[in-house]
């Protein structure tokens, strides 16, 4: 990038980009021999709660027929690397071909329904069924 023209009479001039970092142009002994001074700003601070205190859950799904999994060992994998806690309930992915030690391999915890279901997340394919056999989208 070229430097911009500055008149004489400008001693300083801030750049328009304005992204996370101030560019601040400024004119050395009235030459227009132009400096760009990087001024690091700080980033702005991030809201909600980091992912290190958050976890997922992956309960087994109880629809009839239902044959997959919300998430397969290499998703599990990434959300660990990523920081969150994985817990899956014991034989969720058993009709998805994807055995326990899949999943734990992947770095996931292999659990009870109790224990999925107090999770901050709940992952699953179709909703929770509530209330004797109802499903979530009927209330």
């Amino acid at each position: 990038m070229s430097p911009i023209p500055v008149p004489d009479t400008i001693p300083a001039i801030v750049c328009r980009c304005k992204k996370y970092h101030l560019c601040a142009v400024t004119v050395v002994n009235l030459t227009k021999i132009l400096v760009v001074q990087d001024a690091v700003a700080e980033a702005p601070s991030v809201r909600g709660i980091p992912y290190k205190q958050l976890s997922i859950g992956v309960p087994k799904e109880t629809f009839p027929n239902e044959r997959r999994v919300a998430i397969v060992p290499a998703t599990v994998e990434t959300f660990v690397k990523k920081g969150f806690t994985v817990n899956v309930e014991e034989g969720a992915g058993v009709e998805a071909s994807f055995n326990n030690k899949e999943y734990e391999a992947a770095g996931a915890k292999v659990t009870n329904a109790g224990n999925v279901f107090k999770s901050n997340i709940v992952l699953k394919v179709l909703g929770v069924i509530l209330l004797s056999g109802m499903h979530n989208c009927w209330l």
